[in-house]
């Protein structure tokens, strides 16, 4: 029952991050103080690492999204993630197994803007081959 009433929280939250302790309990049918308490622990025990803001298209210069696939040197791989991390239009890098080392989520304001990128990442060292997937659109985000 207690891991049901934390997923239950983690999926009211997913919906809407913004809701207050008190439409969280009411939406759940439990009192306040059980839904502070279980906030309070998942916050520290790591569950939830935090709460973010997501900006539409309207408010973000982000035009494009597209996922990029690297296949790199494995010696670099310290080396390109720290090179990668400099660059803001980068959302995510996660390492992959298959044909490509690293997955990344990228946002440009144009095609412009994601030529010179793609350009600059790669001319990283440790940088083998690069393929990108430009999103078309998005059917849901969770």
């Amino acid at each position: 029952m207690k891991f049901d009433l934390d997923q239950q929280l983690i999926a009211c939250l997913r919906r809407n991050a913004r809701l207050s302790v008190s439409e969280l309990a009411r939406e759940l049918g439990v009192a306040r103080t059980t839904v502070q308490s279980k906030l309070n622990k998942l916050e520290h025990d790591g569950s939830i690492l935090g709460y973010s803001l997501r900006l539409g298209r309207k408010l973000s210069n982000a035009e494009i999204s597209a996922t990029v696939l690297l296949e790199i040197s494995p010696k670099a791989l310290p080396a390109i993630i720290k090179a990668l991390y400099g660059i803001a239009d980068i959302r995510s890098v996660k390492t992959a197994s298959g044909k490509h080392d690293l997955v990344l989520d990228v946002a440009t304001a144009n095609t412009h803007e994601l030529d010179k990128l793609l350009d600059k990442i790669g001319q990283i060292d440790g940088v083998i081959h690069s393929e990108s997937l430009v999103h078309l659109s998005t059917k849901f985000e969770r």
